[in-house]
């Protein structure tokens, strides 16, 4: 890691932020994330990491939504389920998308059949894993892309979303 001082944050061309050391060297990979007065941060040493955070909103058409964006199984799970549904499956695709380096068109373009297994637990393929949480209104995602990566095998990064990591 870079001790205190010796970095900055800055964004490359599609916004993603940086970590770049003094001497121009990247740092380890950075996602944030924000809803309402939530803010979230990830950093991963090797591989790339990405976060997001969603909060309950009334008024959102989580239904239509869902019905525009979402797969099939999510789909029903929204429909049984409301918002709450929502914006797990929503956290859990941003997440994913910021980890292996797409956007919106990359997180809405997952395949979300594996998706509903991994609310409140975790799940992934052989290029991404994904863990998520609900802690009332509050939902997280927390996803990573890497080498050595055991789909199904990722109980260290529902560790982290349910005790955090200390900063050294």
């Amino acid at each position: 890691m870079l001790p205190p001082g010796a970095w900055r944050i800055e964004a490359d061309a599609d916004g993603r932020p940086l970590v770049v050391g003094g001497d121009g060297s990247r740092g380890p990979d950075l996602s944030l994330s924000h809803s309402g007065a939530w803010v979230a941060a990830a950093l991963a040493g090797q591989g790339r990491v990405g976060v997001d955070v969603e909060t309950l909103r009334p008024g959102r058409d989580a239904r239509g939504i869902a019905d525009a964006w979402l797969s099939q199984p999510e789909r029903r799970a929204v429909a049984a389920e409301g918002q709450g549904a929502l914006l797990a499956f929503w956290c859990m695709r941003e997440a994913v998308a910021k980890a292996i380096g797409g956007g919106l068109a990359e997180a809405l373009g997952l395949d979300g059949a594996i998706l509903p297994e991994g609310r409140g637990g975790s799940c992934g393929t052989s290029t991404w894993v994904v863990a998520h949480r609900q802690a009332q209104d509050l939902h997280i995602a927390l996803a990573w892309s890497g080498p050595g990566l055991a789909p199904g095998r990722c109980r260290w990064l529902e560790d982290v979303l349910a005790h955090g990591m200390p900063v050294s």
